[in-house]
């Protein structure tokens, strides 16, 4: 703070001393004089994901799991009872 003007240094200290809902009086009286705004800049969306390659991946993997709870029927649950993944 040593290198403030004095007038920079009187202003510090009378913003210091508001309360604040005067301080957010005062920024708003700010933004209309100068044009400007202080609200922070709103976040860019995230990238998408890369695409899947090749066709029907999800599907050759539900055809996997389909085939092992078939030669397994520990997998299969009690009669009557769907599995848990179901």
């Amino acid at each position: 703070m040593s290198n403030l003007s004095e007038n920079a240094a009187k202003v510090l200290d009378l913003i210091s001393a508001m309360t604040i809902l005067g301080g957010a009086d005062l920024v708003k009286a700010m933004e209309e004089k100068f044009g400007v705004s202080a609200a922070a800049p709103m976040m860019r969306a995230a990238p998408r994901p890369p695409p899947r390659r090749g066709r029907g991946q999800g599907r050759v993997h539900r055809r996997a799991d389909r085939r092992r709870r078939q030669e397994d029927p520990g997998l299969q649950g009690s009669p009557g009872q769907s599995p848990a993944w179901a």
